[in-house]
């Protein structure tokens, strides 16, 4: 009979590209909606002038790392601005998809950056040979959101909100042994 083997931390280094240049907007409001159907989360940004842009993030990589997320979004200056919350968004068709975010702040501006990278070399990354090198995978950022600081930090928090109510709901599948290990301080 075979031992149980012990979960083990791999080291996977994200590598950016902005090949092609990514689309950039300024929002002004934003709509996130969970799709239960897909476990996706529908992000409809508001853009001035023109019909709003949609990303498609797919929350499986940000749940089993939440807490990154959640630090970020402590430490970022002010208060969140409800008003940048809409209950419609009209938008153009199409969309962009993610599986990763990037954000920063400086004081009055924020950029939000959401990008993809192959979840085929994602899973080629974690089977790399314990002591091997730390593996390296690239992602493409793919949609770039300007936007005031108080817009960002209200984002996040809905975004996060979100991604609890799908893996409390089972709609997000997370690897809920590693989130209790994390949180008691193991790898």
């Amino acid at each position: 009979m075979a031992g149980k083997s012990k979960k083990e931390a791999i080291a996977v280094s994200l590598r950016r590209a902005r090949i092609p240049i990514p689309k950039r907007v300024v929002a002004t409001g934003f709509k996130v909606r969970p799709v239960k159907s897909t476990g996706t989360i529908d992000i409809l940004l508001e853009v001035p002038g023109q019909k709003g842009e949609r990303v498609v993030l797919d929350p499986i990589l940000l749940a089993s790392n939440l807490e990154i997320l959640e630090r970020y979004a402590a430490q970022v200056p002010g208060e969140p601005d409800d008003s940048a919350k809409k209950d419609v968004v009209p938008i153009s068709g199409g969309g962009s998809v993610s599986n990763m975010i990037y954000v920063s702040h400086s004081p009055g501006r924020a950029e939000t950056v959401f990008a993809v990278f192959s979840l085929a070399d994602w899973m080629k990354a974690v089977r790399v040979e314990h002591g091997s090198a730390t593996s390296e995978i690239t992602s493409l950022d793919n949609r770039v959101v300007s936007s005031g600081v108080g817009f960002q930090k209200k984002l996040l928090l809905e975004i996060i909100r979100v991604i609890r109510q799908q893996v409390k709901e089972g709609t997000c599948p997370v690897d809920l042994e590693m989130l209790r290990l994390r949180r008691r301080g193991e790898k």
